[in-house]
Formats: C-alpha cells, sequence, structure tokens
C-alpha cells in the first residue's frame, strides 16, 4: 500500500516551513534590536545605569530569542517541521495582538493624562494568562492526537509484522516508490532490514537488474483505479523469485 505524493502535496500549507522559520527569524530579531535600542537610550541618552536598563529587559530579549530558536529547533526536527507554519502564524498573530493592546492602553492613559505602569502590567498579565490558557488547551489536544496516533501506528504495525508475506508502506513519488515502513516478513524475504530500507526505492531493492517498467505500470495502475495486481520477478534470498504483488493505496497518510 502506498500514498501518492500528488495527494500530500494536494494540502499544502500557506506558509512552507522555511518561510515559516523565517517569518521567525525576522521577527525575533526585529524585537531584540528594539530592545536592545531602548537599553541603549536608556543608558546613553538618559543616563541611567546599564547593569538597569540591561536587567529590564533581559528576559523580553530572551523571549524574543526565543522565537528564532524554537523554530529552528522545529525546523530540524521531522516530528516538529509540520507544526512550524502555525507556530510562526499564532507567534505573530500574538506578537501584533499583544503590541497593539499595549498601544491601546498606553494611549487610553495619554489621553487621560496619566499613565499608570501598573495597571499596563496587569492588563497584559491578564493577556499573557489568557494566552497561555489556550496554548496549554492546544498543547493538550496535540499531546493527546500524537499518543493516539502513535497507539494506531503501533497497532498497526503489530498487524504487518504478524503478517507471513512481505509487506510494504510506500509513497509514490515521480518514478519511485519510497518506503515509509515494512513489515517483518519483507526482511525475510529480501534481506533488507525494515529501518534500513525507509527512505529507499522499493523497486531498486527487489526488481531484478533495476527495472523500471513495470513497476511504473503497477504504481500508474493502482493511482488510477485504486488497486493493482500482477506477476513480478523480484531478487530475494534464495535468488530470483515469482510473487503476486497486490497494490492498494492507502487510505490516508497515517494508513
Amino acid at each position: 500500500m502506498f500514498d501518492s505524493a500528488t495527494d500530500a502535496l494536494s494540502r499544502p500549507s500557506a506558509l512552507g516551513r522555511r518561510s515559516a522559520f523565517q517569518l521567525l527569524l525576522v521577527v525575533g530579531l526585529t524585537l531584540t534590536a528594539s530592545l536592545l535600542f531602548d537599553v541603549y537610550a536608556d543608558w546613553v541618552r538618559q543616563g541611567d545605569p546599564l547593569w538597569t536598563t540591561v536587567l529590564e529587559n533581559l528576559v523580553p530579549i530572551l523571549l524574543a530569542l526565543a522565537l528564532p530558536y524554537v523554530g529552528w529547533r522545529l525546523l530540524q526536527s521531522p516530528s516538529g517541521a509540520p507544526y512550524l507554519p502555525d507556530v510562526a502564524k499564532y507567534a505573530l498573530v500574538g506578537s501584533l495582538g499583544l503590541g497593539l493592546l499595549a498601544g491601546l492602553v498606553v494611549g487610553v492613559q495619554v489621553l487621560q493624562e496619566e499613565i499608570k505602569p501598573a495597571v499596563i502590567v496587569l492588563q497584559l498579565t491578564t493577556v499573557g494568562g489568557i494566552a497561555g490558557l489556550c496554548v496549554g488547551y492546544s498543547t493538550a489536544q496535540l499531546k493527546e492526537a500524537t499518543r493516539d496516533a502513535q497507539d494506531d501506528r503501533n497497532r498497526l504495525e503489530n498487524l504487518l509484522d504478524g503478517l507471513p508475506v512481505p509487506v510494504v508502506h510506500g509513497r509514490v513519488e515521480g518514478e519511485t516508490l519510497n518506503i515509509l515502513a515494512a513489515n517483518a516478513a519483507f526482511e525475510r524475504a529480501f534481506g533488507h532490514d525494515p529501518e534500513e530500507s525507509i527512505g529507499e526505492n522499493l523497486y531498486d531493492l527487489i526488481r531484478p537488474g533495476g527495472i523500471q517498467r513495470g513497476a511504473e505500470r503497477i504504481n500508474h495502475q493502482a493511482l488510477d483505479e485504486g488497486i493493482a495486481e500482477a506477476e513480478v520477478q523480484c531478487e530475494t534470498l534464495d535468488g530470483q523469485r515469482e510473487f503476486q504483488l497486490r497494490v492498494a493505496q492507502a487510505l490516508d497518510s497515517g494508513a
């Protein structure tokens, strides 16, 4: 069974992963530069002690630098990269939202000719609590979904490993069928470790002489009709053998 790469790409994110990281990088560095300029202004122009200006901006600077750092870690992580576009989008919305809120609060107080720093801190703290609540809820949902997906994957792996015939889960990309998972019977028949075979072209591993024409025909038939069956020659540990090949599309990318 396999997924079509065209199916996987038919639901692209509006914001690419690398573009999302670049967005977080720009936002983080812009905020950091603005905060450092505030430190400079207080120290040089107003004559405040340097350590006090750095101390009062230290936490915001670290939080600003955390944006590109988290983005970079997610970009490098296969499991975290798919969430990077949403993370960047919500980080940008949160930054702009709190920035506009702070500007509104300060603007209202300026119109009232009375600046109340304590009120600003209290209001932003309240908003931060609500934002944290939402993020925490989303994180809990994500963890639950991850656990459910892992449970489904474990059940699938147990089922596949219990089958006496070789079964491969792969994705068609161009003229190749790249392996995503394989069962124990696959290793027993062809001598290729399932873990080490992930990402390899299935037909390079099992077809004698790298014959591709028949494999491409089977792939296209399965994509067009949902199922394809054929008798094929494969290279096994015992030499070339005939197999009854059955290819079917996966129900979804996690099937």
